[in-house]
């Protein structure tokens, strides 16, 4: 960070390069997933666990400039039938049991967006999204507090009730992760530790939404932390184009993003197919 700081000052637009060699506006495996699962849940009208799953491989198999460890491994075990069932906690194990890592996290939002009137399917779609990947509950338990705190900013939700409401529902399975974002109300900037552990991202991510003014301001300073910078950008993003809605978006962003029409005509179907299941028996 301080090397990437000296050379290019605050960084406010979509520059490319970097150790991916992007070029500017291109998208991370963060964005990528969460298309994947998008695609899937328009499609299906529902969340389809095998649906999303076979969208992650065929995505795997394009060899993607960048992927997880976690979701790597999880996914080249899953490519293999024989391992199908169980794959995640099959990755878990190989990685010594550290699978609480951000990458269900970074891609979780379109369940937020959907579910965002059925807590229960929202709870529990974004448990079994975690698990195909993520073994580990923390990271279960962060995709659905995160997607609770979603919803409740679709609702007209406050900052700060809406993460002290997901705090208490996500209490009685986890005070962890409870307590974790919580913390962001009172804790320092200096404090925080923009890791790719999926606490440490729900927390950065979160701090710097709840404590700026706008979607820019959020992103640009979350981003500029360093450490997994995509990840915490995506997650920043998903929080802040909630909350503080669409037309917060920089056009000079819009206008440099690939794959803006395939994602705003998703987002317009995601949100149809939300409706659609408000009028379901």
């Amino acid at each position: 960070k301080p090397e990437i700081a000296l050379r290019f000052g605050t960084v406010r637009e979509m520059t490319g390069g970097g150790w991916l060699n992007l070029e500017p506006g291109e998208g991370t495996d963060d964005t990528q997933m969460t298309v994947c699962l998008a695609e899937s849940l328009v499609q299906k009208a529902a969340f389809d666990a095998e649906d999303v799953l076979e969208k992650f491989l065929v995505w795997y198999d394009t060899h993607p400039k960048d992927i997880g460890n976690t979701t790597q491994v999880a996914l080249s075990l899953l490519k293999n039938n024989a391992h199908r069932r169980g794959a995640s906690k099959k990755a878990h194990e190989i990685l010594k049991e550290k699978s609480a890592g951000n990458g269900s996290l970074m891609r979780v939002a379109p369940i937020g967006l959907m579910y965002h009137q059925h807590e229960a399917q929202l709870i529990e779609a974004s448990f079994a999204s975690s698990k195909i990947t993520h073994w580990d509950a923390l990271a279960a338990e962060s995709c659905a507090a995160f997607n609770l705190i979603l919803a409740d900013f679709l609702h007209g939700y406050g900052q700060e009730e809406a993460i002290l409401n997901a705090a208490d529902k996500i209490r009685p399975r986890n005070d962890l992760v409870a307590r974790s974002i919580e913390s962001v109300i009172d804790k320092e900037c200096e404090a925080l530790q923009p890791t790719g552990f999926v606490l440490d991202t729900l927390e950065t991510s979160l701090w710097h939404f709840y404590h700026s003014d706008s979607f820019e301001e959020a992103v640009v300073h979350a981003v500029n932390m360093g450490g997994d910078a995509d990840t915490i950008g995506a997650v920043t993003g998903a929080l802040s184009g909630a909350y503080f809605g669409p037309e917060s978006l920089p056009g000079r962003w819009l206008d440099v993003l690939k794959g803006k029409d395939l994602i705003e005509n998703l987002a317009e179907k995601l949100y149809e197919v939300s409706i659609d299941l408000d009028f379901r028996p």
